[in-house]
């Protein structure tokens, strides 16, 4: 960034406009990495509010946010007279005494699963966790969850030699054919580190910090979307829940605003089920009615092609005569909308809470994040 006194710190923030985090939240937390990234020293000057909106081709109120929410958690700090903002001592003396901080990554499923295609969402979530903490100087490491939820014994000297090595644990959920329940109430026992669950909807233990996601912003978005295209008529389709209470309950939510939405309309137009294959059988009998929905609201972008499937053979146009919303993120087909999950943005959310409650002396159950599910129309 140009234009800049000497004697002012060079911001290179990165905003990006399409993300579903307020961009004051991305523009404090992109200042903070960058101040800390360069070592940044006490007394250290930041551009002026209207300097840098007009840089950045930001409104004013949203540098005043962000540089707000970077006072309140004291990284920078009003001289007197309140017009000129610097590096708080605080901050400074954090970088300089700072150690390299390791962040546990509990992963739904083995690594070599995750690298599927079908599990991409789980490696968006990693890729938010990593680059965060490499952006923080804070190294990620995987926690293999045991193969076999077996012997106690066995699993306590594994989670005590992996918990020993952390700073904090960031769980991502669990895969619906996996239950290790005493892996988890192991680690979950170790309440003297900082613990975030993301995609949580229940603080099932009082130590965690939860990164929730708003799922009704996106849904309404959808809604508002089918109305202009006067399209009333709506079914479901939904594959199976994960195994492990902790994890299902976004999961019914999600469910359950979907049947709602299609509650006005026939109930045997929408399926629950894990098998794709009767989910497009299903939707191949459905949309031959006189009479069939205009939209169908499915799970994830796998139950919208086995409903793609059953269009395409009755030579049924998506999205011209039937909208597909696929719940989560569409990596290919582009004829389908999507109620966008923050998959990236919550792991950037886990590492931020985990840094900022170390920095500032608060408990991670004290800093819960909510993030906003966002439509995104198909592409016509």
């Amino acid at each position: 960034m140009t234009g800049f006194r000497k004697d002012i710190f060079d911001l290179h923030p990165h905003i990006d406009e399409n993300s579903p985090m307020p961009l004051h939240t991305q523009l404090s937390d992109s200042i903070m990495r960058e101040l800390r990234q360069r070592n940044a020293g006490a007394g250290i000057i930041l551009p002026p509010i209207l300097t840098l909106a007009t840089a950045l081709q930001l409104n004013r109120d949203t540098v005043r946010k962000a540089y707000a929410t970077l006072e309140s958690e004291r990284v920078i700090m009003r001289t007197p007279g309140g017009r000129t903002f610097t590096v708080s001592p605080e901050f400074a003396e954090s970088l300089s005494r700072r150690q390299l901080m390791t962040i546990g990554i509990v992963l739904p499923d083995r690594m070599e699963e995750l690298l599927q295609f079908c599990h991409r969402p789980a490696l968006e979530v990693v890729a938010g966790i990593m680059d965060t903490a490499a952006d923080s100087g804070i190294a990620g490491m995987i926690v293999p969850l045991p193969e076999h939820d077996d012997e106690l014994q066995r699993l306590s000297g594994w989670v005590e030699q992996m918990v020993g090595r952390l700073d904090g644990l960031i769980y991502l959920g669990e895969s619906s054919g996996h239950c290790h329940d005493n892996a988890f109430e192991l680690l979950l026992s170790h309440t003297d580190i900082p613990q975030i669950f993301i995609s949580g909807y229940n603080r099932f233990r009082e130590h965690l910090g939860l990164v929730q996601v708003d799922l009704q912003s996106g849904f309404s978005q959808a809604l508002d979307y089918l109305q202009k295209r006067k399209f009333t008529s709506f079914a479901v389709a939904a594959n199976g829940i994960p195994v492990r209470k902790n994890f299902q309950l976004q999961t019914m939510t999600r469910f359950e605003i979907m049947k709602e939405l299609a509650q006005a309309n026939p109930p045997e137009w929408s399926i629950i089920t894990p098998d794709n294959d009767l989910i497009m059988e299903h939707f191949h009998k459905v949309l031959r009615q006189s009479v069939r929905p205009q939209a169908v609201f499915c799970s994830d972008w796998r139950t919208g092609e086995a409903v793609h499937l059953a269009a395409s053979s009755l030579k049924i146009r998506v999205p011209d005569d039937l909208e597909i919303i696929c719940y989560g993120k569409v990596y290919e087909n582009k004829c389908f909308s999507e109620i966008r999950h923050p998959y990236f943005e919550s792991g950037c959310a886990a590492v931020n809470m985990i840094t900022a409650g170390c920095r500032n002396s608060v408990p991670v159950n004290q800093m819960d994040t909510l993030i906003p599910t966002v439509f995104h129309p198909a592409e016509k």
